[in-house]
């Protein structure tokens, strides 16, 4: 997939006409779909390829969490926030050619009905947007168990993609999840059946993914301080275990109207560019909630073929 290009003014065009639509009214499905369920993938994988639009391109991968308390997130992105991510992707340059696959997690362990939920490599951010709209955000509902299952997504890049960037160029891709709860601690063989379809050997733990996919992937978290978790447990209670795992790499994103511009200045930041150069490419309260975030990044090695923790 992937061989669209990004048209910022057919997207606006798109977006104008969701403007008074509610959450229920943007996302409207009461089942998980066959099209974006992560047992049915055709073939397999999602494939990130070059194309005539898109000859060197690059993977992204953005999966929200979308219980209860984030809800809002899956939102803000159909509104205005794919717009505004292809829009300073193409301004800024952190990566060429970018096709993003988006996918939603909610809670495997506490029985979520449809605990992930998984979209096509696009570059055309209308496209984007009305794949986002098939996701049934009532299947990600959590379990008050004080964590959500982002493994999902690392399981996810691990087993159910191919990328041209890697195969080709031995070029990392971005794997970038949101959310505002501690990651849980493993994916057990059932769990994996369950959602994936796979049948597996034995359970693994969330190090041992995360171990894996860095291989091909730059694993970044970022946490929403607006999260009602983050709000309920404190800021250092979510933040101290995304570290434990990802170092650095675990982002805090204190305004979530910013959040496509963060996600544009991790990735400057991974593909190797100056994290004091990055925040002053930004204006106003932008630039505040940028520099929140990004600010303990590393700018040793950390382009797309090698990351650093």
């Amino acid at each position: 997939m992937g061989g669209s290009s990004f048209d910022y003014g057919q997207y606006t065009t798109y977006t104008k006409s969701k403007t008074t639509a509610t959450r229920d009214e943007l996302f409207t499905s009461s089942q998980l779909l066959d099209e974006v369920n992560p047992a049915k993938i055709k073939n397999g994988y999602r494939e990130a390829c070059d194309s005539t639009d898109n000859p060197n391109s690059t993977p992204v991968i953005i999966s929200l969490d979308a219980t209860g308390s984030m809800g809002f997130i899956p939102e803000y992105m159909v509104r205005t926030g794919l717009g505004e991510l292809f829009k300073n992707i193409y301004d800024h340059k952190p990566v060429s050619d970018p096709q993003v696959l988006f996918s939603i997690y909610g809670d495997v362990i506490a029985g979520d009905p449809a605990p992930f939920g998984v979209g096509q490599f696009e570059s055309q951010a209308d496209l984007l947007t009305a794949g986002l709209e098939k996701f049934w955000l009532g299947g990600c509902r959590g379990g008050g168990n004080g964590f959500e299952t982002g493994s999902l997504a690392y399981y996810f890049a691990l087993n159910k993609t191919k990328t041209d960037a890697f195969t080709k160029r031995g070029q990392k891709g971005f794997l970038i999840t949101i959310g505002d709860e501690p990651p849980e601690t493993s994916l057990s063989i059932a769990n994996i059946k369950k959602v994936f379809g796979d049948e597996i050997e034995s359970d693994i733990t969330f190090v041992q993914m995360i171990e894996q996919v860095s291989r091909t992937w730059i694993p970044i978290h970022i946490i929403i301080e607006e999260g009602s978790h983050v709000r309920g447990y404190g800021l250092d209670a979510v933040k101290g275990p995304w570290t434990e795992l990802l170092g650095p790499n675990a982002i805090v994103c204190s305004d979530h109207t910013k959040l496509a511009e963060v996600i544009v200045a991790v990735m400057e930041v991974k593909s190797g560019k100056d994290v004091n150069t990055v925040i002053n490419n930004w204006d106003g309260s932008t630039k505040v909630a940028i520099a929140k975030a990004i600010g303990s990044l590393s700018t040793v090695g950390n382009d797309t073929t090698s990351i650093v923790f």
